[in-house]
């Protein structure tokens, strides 16, 4: 009983503590702290969010990040009590900040999360970032001529601070049962992607291509390129079609019968 009695203790002297205002006292590691609630991890009661206006003093043993409003981040352990957070830091010494001063709190490892997250939205990968949707229908009616409609639809867009891609695809097929004879009156596709990038603070450009296909038109392949740019929008009206643009197009089709 002793031992464990040692050993919960010496748990207790490596960890950080906080005080309640209703003089509760908890122990364990501080993960997190924002302007809301503070993270605390326990062995014993594992994780628990600690509104913040009812914490009274916050001890940290092992180093904390403490992030400023100003954009300054400070390491160190931390004592916090009241308004009043004194940092010990390794080459600095101890350095003073007001609560108010402070954006958020957190360990080494959720700083090195919060980084990673930080980074991957500043310069994500090709595949990272994409949202859409995909949407299929199907159709039936019945009468002097019974006929199957089905539809496919898709749409994915990826946006970054500085570009976006857009892409689109839509299908349409439709046959009808004339005197128990299938007849096809609709095979229709078409698809494509636009780009538009921030080559500068004051200019984008974007390009972008589309292909159709329609059976009942007669119409093999019908291709459209387009390109320009202009001046940068305010973000609010960023990605709007440019003034200037040099389309090109192609068209394929059988000649008629």
């Amino acid at each position: 009983m002793s031992r464990c009695l040692l050993f919960v203790l010496a748990l207790s002297a490596f960890a950080d503590h906080v005080t309640m205002k209703n003089g509760d006292r908890l122990s364990g590691k501080v993960l997190s702290v924002d302007e809301k609630a503070l993270v605390l991890k326990s062995d014993l009661a594992g994780t628990a969010n600690i509104p913040w206006e009812s914490i009274e003093t916050i001890q940290s043993k092992e180093p904390l990040n403490l992030i400023l409003k100003d954009g300054q981040t400070i390491v160190g352990s931390l004592n916090a009590n009241g308004t009043e957070y004194r940092i010990t830091t390794a080459q600095a010494g101890e350095v003073t900040a007001k609560k108010e001063s402070i954006q958020a709190i957190r360990s080494d490892e959720e700083q090195k999360r919060y980084l990673a997250k930080l980074d991957r939205l500043q310069n994500p990968r090709l595949t990272d970032l994409w949202q859409g949707f995909f949407d299929a229908g199907y159709a039936s009616t019945r009468g002097n001529a019974d006929t199957n409609t089905f539809n496919l639809s898709a749409n994915a867009a990826r946006t970054t601070n500085r570009d976006k891609i857009a892409v689109y695809f839509t299908s349409l097929n439709t046959s009808a049962l004339v005197n128990n004879k299938s007849v096809q009156t609709a095979n229709a596709i078409r698809g494509g992607v636009k780009y538009n990038v921030e080559v500068s603070k004051k200019a984008f450009a974007f390009g972008l291509t589309d292909l159709e296909f329609d059976e009942f038109q007669k119409l093999d392949l019908r291709w459209v390129i387009a390109g320009g740019g202009g001046p940068c929008q305010p973000p609010s009206r960023a990605y709007r079609p440019a003034k200037t643009q040099f389309p090109s197009s192609r068209r394929i089709s059988r000649p008629p019968p």
